[in-house]
């Protein structure tokens, strides 16, 4: 399954041809578990099938018949039909956040719970690219067994844009901070506060993972005085 935005994988058949026979594939998209009754996908002629880019939620099948003609005879077969499904963003966020993701309603932080469903949703591979999340409570303290937003050795990547609303984050004594593998991501107006945080301030794992482009955009985030970090600074490389 895929998410809506995601760059999806390729079909694949395999074939031999016999008696000195010519194949030739049509690749057909269905809505039913089913291989016979699909519509044939204009120029998907080859034993692959590029997929694209996930465009929206739903389930789709796929198949392929492979011809071999041999001096004007055909014979054909068809191959078992692959589900794909994708997942709409409204379908893995559902009622888990407050808002809508946009610049006018973003999504709303108004507790740790919130925080700690975005990095789950990260987890899941939900990237938050192009969405805005805004910290509505004045100080949302992390959890001692805190898991920063993004895993850097799935490369599962927290790509939103979080405003903290001059707002703080707190990360108790001894934890990890508020993110950890970011793409293309933004942080602004966020106050963050640890009397001892494990790591970084605000990016735990920005170095060793051969990103290239654009990791994370900081403007107007502030350590607060009495914060100490096992490593120097927001993020290191």
């Amino acid at each position: 399954s895929y998410i809506a935005g995601d760059r999806m994988s390729s079909l694949s058949v395999s074939a031999s041809k016999t008696d000195g026979g010519k194949l030739s594939y049509q690749w057909y998209e269905n809505d039913t578990f089913n291989n016979e009754g699909g519509t044939a996908i204009e120029n998907a002629n080859s034993s692959s099938y590029m997929l694209g880019t996930a465009s929206e939620g739903g389930t789709k099948y796929y198949y392929c018949v492979v011809t071999n003609t041999v001096q004007g005879y055909s014979e054909s077969v068809v191959s078992d039909a692959a589900k794909i499904t994708v997942k709409s963003v409204l379908d893995l966020i559902g009622d888990k956040l407050v808002g809508y993701g946009t610049l006018e309603a973003p999504y709303l932080i108004e507790n740790v719970q919130d925080y700690q469903e975005i990095a789950e949703l990260v987890s899941s591979g939900l990237t938050f690219k192009g969405m805005y999340l805004k910290q509505t409570a004045e100080n949302i303290t992390l959890p001692d067994d805190w898991e920063p937003i993004g895993v850097a050795k799935n490369k599962l990547a927290f790509s939103g844009i979080i405003d903290g609303n001059n707002n703080t984050v707190t990360v108790p004594e001894g934890g990890l901070p508020l993110l950890g593998y970011v793409v293309g991501a933004e942080v602004k107006n966020l106050n963050i506060y640890g009397k001892k945080i494990a790591g970084y301030g605000l990016v735990n794992n920005l170095e060793g993972v051969g990103l290239s482009g654009d990791a994370i955009t900081i403007d107007n985030v502030t350590l607060k005085s009495g914060s100490s970090t096992l490593k120097s600074g927001l993020i290191g490389t």
